[in-house]
């Protein structure tokens, strides 16, 4: 019952958060994300995540996440890049769940292929219109979301 009332709560959060970026409200921006992002850590918790290995990964990328949408509300770069390391270390963290649960390394193996055929217009689109100094950091993101996909497909 406290997992549906948490995700219940999380609902209303999001929709909250999508209207005050639709107004352009910074202060219900500053209020909505991080209660969305709570709710999700505290769902987890709810469940149980902590009792297993792999509740306790998903629960870790969960929390890095919620760090990460905190860094992510102001617009200062240093911010920014802090909020896309903490959400690089989540990505991370959700593959290392997957591992722990059990993958098919065959699978996730092959599951690179698409994946990379996709991420390779991305990157050629992105790429150029990033600035030379967030290069780098935007590369190390897109490796780990791809990584994670794979993972999580094995």
């Amino acid at each position: 019952m406290l997992v549906f009332a948490l995700a219940t709560a999380v609902a209303v959060a999001v929709a909250a958060l999508l209207v005050a970026e639709a107004c352009g409200s910074r202060v219900g921006v500053w209020v909505a994300k991080p209660l969305a992002s709570t709710g999700f850590v505290a769902a987890a918790w709810a469940a149980g995540a902590s009792h297993t290995g792999y509740g306790r990964a998903v629960l870790a990328a969960l929390a890095l996440s919620w760090l990460g949408d905190l860094l992510l509300i102001p617009r200062a770069k240093g911010a920014f890049l802090a909020g896309l390391g903490s959400f690089l270390l989540a990505h991370m963290a959700f593959a290392t769940a997957f591992v722990v649960r059990g993958i098919s390394p065959g699978v996730a193996a092959l599951a690179l292929l698409p994946l990379g055929l996709a991420a390779w217009p991305v990157a050629t689109w992105l790429l150029p219109r990033v600035p030379g100094d967030m290069r780098g950091p935007v590369v190390a993101y897109m490796a780990a979301i791809t990584a994670m996909v794979a993972l999580a497909a094995g």
